[in-house]
Formats: C-alpha cells, structure tokens, sequence
C-alpha cells in the first residue's frame, strides 16, 4: 500500500515538474512617481531581469530584480522669519527636485488568458521590497523679502553629512497588467504603491506607475 501511495506521489510529482516552466527576460520601461505629500509628479526609468514559473498553462509567479528612479518634486514654506522693522511674519520658500534610485524586488502571483494563439493577457499582483542605492538633490530656498535665492545641492540623498538622509527601505504592492506576444515579447503595465520605512523620511508613500516593455527567453 505504501508503495502505491509513493508511486501516485511520484507520478503527481512528474506531472506537476512537467507542466511548470521557468524563464529569464529582461524588461525595460518608464516610470511616473508621485510621493503623496509633495506636490510634483516626475518621470524616471527602471531597468533590470526577470523570472517567471508557471505551475500551469494559466497559474503563475513571476519575479523581477531592477534598478528603479522614482523622483519626486516638492515645494512650499519652510519657517518664518521676520525680515522687516515691523516684525511682520513672512515665510521663506523652498522647493525641490528629489532623485532616489532603488534596487526593487516584486514578487506576484498571476493568471494569464489566451487571447489567441499569439497573444496572452496577464493579471499579477503582489509584494514588492526596494533598497535605496544613491540618488541627487537639488534644493533651493528663496526670502520673502528681497527674493535671495540659495541653491544647495546633495550628492547622496541616502548618505547625507547633515542628518537630513532618506531612509532607504521601501515595501508595498505591486499590481500588473501584461501582454506576451509569440511566446517571448512582451509590454505591460504596472501600478506600485510603496511605504517608505524609518525616522528620516519627506512623505510616508510614494506611487509609481510604470510602462515597460521585455523579452523573455
């Protein structure tokens, strides 16, 4: 008895490793960043590898390991000072030009749909994790009174010598809309809302939209 419960084991396990199939690509594609509490919406990039196993001919998981830039833009009073012999109470500006690049890792389970024999439409969602690897500030402060203008720049926004680092650990969701054509090209969509984690940090999340087109192989 026991024997045939391993020979059924076996046989189930032969079936299931002969319906899964795993495949490397590549993707490249654009993104469009917004940090909820700024007020500037920016473009970026990522670039990088992915990974997919289907247990089945519908049922997936697909992986990825890219570079991504999600700049974000914001500007707006900063303090008050009192710049005139009245002590009137004006607000010095600032506004800047932020861009954080990460190294991300999502993480989706999918089902895909065949549209036609050359065609497949795939919907994905999922975890996703970010560190941040380097990226450059720009900021710049205008005075109330005579319209001083002050630029300072930050080479490293994840090492910052002044204390004013973003912190560099990123997690969220990830969803995706995609279509494979000829069982190696491919073009989709995706929509990632990610939580900024730590002390140091301009805005608690950030949503990136991407479009990005891959081949797989």
């Amino acid at each position: 008895m026991k024997i045939r419960i391993l020979l059924v084991l076996a046989s189930l396990l032969m079936v299931y490793n002969a319906n899964a199939q795993f495949r490397f690509g590549v993707e490249a594609g654009v993104n469009v960043s917004h940090a909820m509490e700024t007020t500037g919406t920016k473009a970026g990039y990522n670039v990088g590898v992915t990974a997919d196993y289907s247990f089945s001919n519908n049922i997936f998981i697909e992986s990825a390991l890219k570079l991504s830039s999600q700049p974000y833009g914001d500007s707006g009073p900063i303090g008050t000072y009192y710049w005139d012999k009245l002590k009137n109470e004006m607000e010095e500006y600032c506004s800047e030009s932020v861009s954080p690049n990460y190294l991300i890792l999502p993480i989706r389970l999918g089902y895909s749909f065949i549209l036609s024999d050359k065609c497949r439409l795939s919907l994905s969602a999922g975890p996703t994790f970010g560190v941040g690897l380097f990226g450059r500030g720009n900021l710049k402060y205008t005075g109330p009174a005579d319209g001083t203008v002050e630029k300072e720049k930050i080479k490293n926004i994840f090492d910052n010598e002044d204390g004013r680092e973003l912190s560099r650990f990123e997690v969220g969701g990830s969803f995706r809309l995609g279509f494979t054509f000829r069982e190696h090209y491919c073009i989709g969509g995706e929509y990632n809302i990610m939580r900024v984690t730590g002390e140091h940090r301009p805005f608690t999340h950030i949503n990136v939209f991407a479009v990005n087109v891959g081949y797989k192989f």
